[in-house]
Parts: C-alpha cells; sequence; structure tokens
C-alpha cells in the first residue's frame, strides 16, 4: 500500500508546534509591537521539529512493507492512504488539506492526534476516519480493516520497548533543529516515555496518554542507532517529565557515557524530580536545555488545578545549579489561571525576571476540549474560532482581567524578561561561552 504521511505548515505567521500541549498544539504569539514581533520572529527562525508518531508510524508501515513517503512541501499525486497529524491551532488548514486530498488521490484520508479524536465530528465531514487513541495499534493492524472509515479506536502498546525505533530516513533531517537551546546538529527528538502521571486539569497529555516508559538500555539504543546511522549530534527528549523515576535517567546517561556517545540533548521535567547530583551526571552526558514548569510566582493559584508547587528556594537553587554547570534552562509560566489577579500575574513576572533563566515563555491557560479543566469552565468560553486555542491568546473570560488586559500583561511579560541589560548579558555568556 502506498501510504502517505502529510505534515504541510499553513501560511501563519506565527510559529506552530502540532503536537505540543499534549498533542493539541501551540501558536506562539507575543504581540503587536515592534518588540513582540521581533521575539516572534526570533523564535520562529530557530526552532523546527518533526512530529515523533510520524516516525514511528514510518518505522511500523515500512517494516510491514508498506511504501510510506512524507509530504511537508506538496501534495502527493497518488496515494492510497493519507496520514495528517491533527491539531487544536491549525485544524482549519488541515481540514483544506483533507479536502484537497480526497479530490486529488483515489485512497482513503485519515486523522491522527487528540483534537480529532476529542472533535471527530469536525473532520468527519472532510475525512474518511480519525484514529482515537495512540495511532501505533491502528498501524500494525491496517491490514485487518476492511474499510478504513468512522472513529477507529487505537489501543495504546503497554511495553514501549517492543515498538520499533522511530524511521526517519523520509524526512528532511537536515532542516531540524531547536536552536538556540541546543546548538548541535542535525538533530532529532526522541520519546523515552509517554504520559504523565500528574493530574494537573488543564493538561492535554491526560486526554490521549497513560504514562509508562521504556528502559534506559532501549531508550540508549535508539540513541546509539540515531548517531551512527544518521549522524545526530542534538536531541529532544519529547517526554513531559522525563526525570519521574530517578533511576532511570540516570542509567540513561551512563549509558550515553559508557558507550561514548557524542550528543548533546535536552529534556522536560518537573524541579521536584531533580537533583544536583542527577544534573552533575546529566550534564556529563550531555544535557544541554531543560523545560520545566514554574507556572506561577504565587502557589495558592494552583489550588484546584491539580498542579504540584515546588517551593520558591527549591526553584532558585535548581535553576542556579544549572546555571553553574552550563545547562540552558527554559521556564514556563501560565497566566490567567482562574483565581489569580491581575498583580499575581504581574508578580509571576517579576519572579521570572529573578530566576533569569535562558528562555521564559508565558503561556494564557487555555482550556482544551476532553480535559477537566474544559468542563469545568466551559461556559466562560467564548471563543469560537479552534484556531485561537494556542496557549497564547485568551478564549475563555475571567473574573479579575479581561481579554484585552491579560493580553497586555502577557506581552508586557515576555518584553520585559527579554529587553534587560541583565538578560542580554547572560543570554550571549551562555551562547559564547557554554558548550
Amino acid at each position: 500500500m502506498r501510504i502517505a504521511l502529510i505534515d504541510i505548515p499553513s501560511d501563519r505567521q506565527n510559529l506552530i508546534f502540532k503536537d505540543w500541549a499534549g498533542g493539541y498544539g501551540t501558536s506562539f504569539s507575543v504581540g503587536r509591537s515592534l518588540r513582540a514581533r521581533f521575539l516572534q520572529r526570533a523564535k520562529k527562525s530557530g526552532i523546527k521539529l518533526p512530529l515523533p508518531l510520524f516516525g514511528y508510524l514510518a518505522a511500523i508501515l515500512r517494516n510491514s512493507g508498506h511504501d510510506v513517503s512524507f509530504y511537508h512541501d506538496r501534495l502527493p499525486d497518488t496515494a492510497d492512504l493519507a496520514i495528517i497529524h491533527s491539531s487544536i491551532v491549525d485544524v482549519y488548514n488541515e481540514l483544506e488539506l483533507a479536502d484537497r486530498l480526497r479530490d486529488r488521490i483515489d485512497g482513503r484520508v485519515g486523522f491522527i492526534g487528540p483534537f480529532s479524536a476529542t472533535m471527530p465530528d469536525i473532520y468527519l465531514e472532510h475525512a474518511d476516519f480519525v484514529v482515537r487513541g495512540e495511532p501505533e495499534r491502528f498501524a500494525y493492524q491496517i491490514e485487518q480493516y476492511k474499510e478504513l472509515s468512522g472513529v477507529i479506536d487505537s489501543e495504546p502498546i503497554e511495553d514501549l520497548n517492543s515498538l520499533p525505533f522511530p524511521d526517519w530516513s523520509i524526512f528532511p533531517r537536515e532542516s531540524y533543529s531547536y536552536y538556540p537551546n541546543i546548538r548541535s546538529r542535525p538533530f532529532l527528538p526522541i520519546l523515552s516515555s509517554r504520559g504523565c502521571p500528574y493530574k494537573c486539569n488543564y493538561c492535554g497529555y491526560r486526554v490521549v496518554y497513560k504514562w509508562r516508559a521504556r528502559t534506559a538500555e532501549n531508550t540508549a539504543d535508539e540513541i546509539e542507532r540515531n548517531v551512527r546511522e544518521y549522524g545526530t549530534r542534538g536531541l529532544l527528549f519529547r517526554d513531559p517529565l522525563f526525570t519521574f523515576e530517578k533511576k532511570r535517567p540516570r542509567q540513561m546517561a551512563e549509558e550515553i557515557l559508557k558507550r561514548g556517545l557524542e550528543v548533546r540533548w535536552g529534556c522536560e521535567t518537573h524541579l521536584d524530580h531533580l537533583d544536583e547530583g542527577l544534573l552533575d551526571l546529566m550534564y556529563q552526558a550531555g544535557l544541554r536545555s531543560i523545560n520545566v514548569g514554574i507556572e506561577t510566582a504565587n502557589p495558592e493559584n494552583l489550588v484546584g488545578t491539580g498542579r504540584k508547587s515546588i517551593k520558591a528556594d527549591k526553584q532558585l537553587r535548581l535553576i542556579r545549579h544549572c546555571d553553574k554547570l552550563g545547562i540552558r534552562v527554559t521556564a514556563f509560566y501560565i497566566l490567567g489561571l482562574p483565581n489569580a489577579t491581575a498583580a499575581d500575574m504581574k508578580e509571576t513576572a517579576r519572579y521570572a525576571r529573578q530566576l533569569n533563566t535562558h528562555v521564559a515563555s508565558f503561556n494564557i491557560i487555555t482550556p482544551f476540549p476532553g480535559t477537566p479543566f474544559y468542563d469545568e469552565v466551559k461556559e466562560q468560553v467564548f471563543e469560537s474560532d479552534w484556531t485561537k486555542f494556542t496557549s497564547y491568546t485568551p478564549v475563555m473570560s475571567h473574573q479579575h482581567v479581561s481579554p484585552d488586559e491579560l493580553e497586555r500583561i502577557k506581552e508586557q511579560a515576555f518584553v520585559r524578561f527579554y529587553f534587560r541589560p541583565a538578560y542580554i548579558l547572560k543570554f550571549l555568556k551562555r551562547m559564547l561561552f557554554w558548550k
């Protein structure tokens, strides 16, 4: 069977990550001012990531004897099956692509991803089928379906070690990067676990992914394959909580060192699952970038969300230790939490400037359909355009601030963070002298 994996970007100016935010996607937006637009262009020029699930689908389907191609700059002239990764932020472009494909090819057109699984009726008006769940089992069983139509349930693969390593041979690997956090290229993403054991009510990872992990040895085998076959020098672990079990990342770092793999890598985790000793070891093994959720300067703003807060002294201590080692930290903050006042949000922005991390991202809390948070606040949602659910745009009313004021607080937080001498000097030091 001729199978086409489709990821053709829209012509929107904002940088879109179609599988971030638990697979719903984000669209980076700072504001309208000259400095805000500069920040948007800078980020768009440095980061380009492939979809990890497409790598897995390519491996499974090619191992099963199918002819698999990836399309990122044009549509296929013919295919028996076309698969598009859905996202909330680019939904209308995706639907238009599906319409064009159905007119162009004789085969079936389908969608994967949490948003199409949550809102299948939107997609089934334009496509033949929607895969609900992680799509690997669907790929293994694809020849068993008499007809690909409607909603197709795909149960998760419990043993992640049983999956083949993603096949990146058909993808434009030379174009992928995660600059400025990871400067080494060629660059690829990697998954050592899926899902998140936390129960944050606003998190998209709760909708599809159940937490489970690969072994350190299996993950190290994939890293070694990437280095040997693809010449990979940079990696980003896309796990939402990479160090949940400290023993496993410790073993992984030891495997990288034992095998002599020269690679620079980044990960995302929770500061409560880090300590100085683990950071020291991971740095020796190539860790150069870490993404952490700080969320807010006021822990009381997190009450009722299920999010575990972190004591300020521990945050500061671990971030300063990363600075000492040479690990670039990206800190994520959430503006617009339901009980946060304008003063709380401005204090969070001030606290971000105090931490002075390599990157700071000020997100606006977004109710994604399928999450408990969406069910709680859906009466407050005023936006009907799904592409506005970007994680950077207000889409629901707030008891303390108007949408316009929330936008102003967000833009001001970004601009005041990045356009400071203290930040610029530290940024230059990190870029010039950190390996």
